[in-house]
């Protein structure tokens, strides 16, 4: 993180949902999320990649983030995580389908 500035990106680390300082699960989504069917965790995890995408369209808006290059060499952005954060960044991509198309904002995979 230190070193980003330095060769021209910005790093963003999100605080998922149910940590202090982020938005709490609500109780019916704790619920499905601890004893749901497998449908309705499954429909739980893919609204999750979905806020996160959401996150992403908003963020790269609101602060002018440049497109991904065509020669995928400038702009764009990254996802990761890290430890449990790993599942919420492949939440994230599997959820591409469920995004409106007007929010799916990676060059290449419109």
């Amino acid at each position: 993180m230190a070193v980003a500035p330095s060769n021209g990106l910005r790093f963003v680390a999100v605080t998922r949902r149910g940590y202090p300082g982020s938005t709490p699960f609500s109780d019916s989504e704790t619920s499905v999320a601890t004893n749901g069917t497998v449908d309705e965790q499954t429909s739980f995890l893919i609204q999750r990649g979905v806020e996160f995408n959401m996150f992403i369209h908003n963020f790269s808006k609101k602060f002018g983030l440049p497109a991904l290059s065509k020669d995928k060499t400038r702009g764009g952005f990254e996802v990761m995580g890290w430890s449990l954060g790993t599942f919420f960044a492949l939440w994230t991509v599997s959820a591409w389908d469920a995004l409106p198309r007007t929010s799916r904002i990676v060059s290449g995979l419109r």
